[in-house]
This record gives structure tokens, C-alpha cells and sequence, in this order.
């Protein structure tokens, strides 16, 4: 039996509430109670296929959320590095080498929360594939080399 994006949608739905309802809830359990309220008795793999999927959910939400935090966190700290790196940029009491010491420093914390935040995946950038060579690149190659020589 053939089911649709929208009614496997809907079964998700329910096995989620019953893994809501009870946490600890086996495969056969959900089977049985979908079975009680949808009158159609499902495969146990499909179940668990769903089951599975909805576990894979959950840990990418808490990932995301987890992850959040610490760019936050990360940028808070870099935040007060730079306002630190002004304060010493803007004092004229200090040296011109200390102050090149400090510009550094404060771009280096700047590629440091830069490239954590793009390497966590949080900007949703997909990295794109490289294209193939063409054949041709290869057959002007040897073009190149029979024009050799002639006027």
C-alpha cells in the first residue's frame, strides 16, 4: 500500500503525540494504538522508520538550540575583547606598536567568531559542488599542439 507525502505526514503526527504521551513507548505499542485509532494496522519497520526520523528531529533541534548558545556566547566574549581593543586603540598614552599589536588581535577575534559561524553551518550556506571538465578543455588542448609551428 502506497501512502502520500500528506498521510505520511499525518502518521508522524500521531506517533509523535503517543512518543509525547509516553516517552519509553515501544514499536509494537505505537502499532497497537494507531491501530485503535486509525483502524489500519501498520509494518513495524515503517513504524520504526518513523519513529527513527522523529528521534533524528529532535536531535538536530537540540543541536541547533545548543549551538545558538554558543555563538552567542562566543560573540559576547568577542564583543567585550573589541570594546577592550578600542579602549586601548583610542588611548593616546599608548605606543604605536601596542596599538598594531591590538588591531591584530582584534581582527584575529573577529575571523575566530567568522569562521566558527560559518563552519557550524548556522549561515545555511550548502557548499556547491565543483563542476566537471569538459572534454573540449582536452581536445583544444591537442588543437593548440597540431597549429604548432604553422603560419
Amino acid at each position: 500500500m502506497r501512502l502520500s507525502e500528506e498521510q505520511i505526514g499525518e502518521l508522524t503526527e500521531a506517533v509523535r503525540l503517543e512518543m509525547i504521551t509516553r516517552p519509553g513507548i515501544t514499536i509494537l505499542e505505537i502499532k497497537s494504538r494507531l491501530y485503535q485509532k486509525l483502524g489500519h494496522s501498520y509494518d513495524k519497520n515503517f513504524i520504526c522508520k518513523l519513529k527513527n526520523k522523529i528521534h533524528r528531529e529532535r536531535i538536530t533541534q537540540l543541536d541547533r538550540t545548543t549551538l545558538s548558545i554558543e555563538l552567542a556566547k562566543l560573540q559576547d566574549a568577542i564583543n567585550l575583547i573589541s570594546d577592550r581593543c578600542w579602549e586601548i586603540i583610542n588611548n593616546r598614552k599608548c605606543s604605536i606598536r601596542t596599538k598594531i599589536k591590538v588591531i591584530r588581535e582584534l581582527s584575529n577575534a573577529q575571523n575566530v567568531w567568522i569562521n566558527a559561524y560559518l563552519n557550524s553551518g548556522a549561515a545555511g550556506f550548502i557548499p556547491q559542488k565543483r563542476p566537471k571538465k569538459s572534454k573540449h578543455r582536452r581536445h583544444l588542448r591537442f588543437k593548440k599542439d597540431w597549429n604548432y609551428g604553422k603560419i
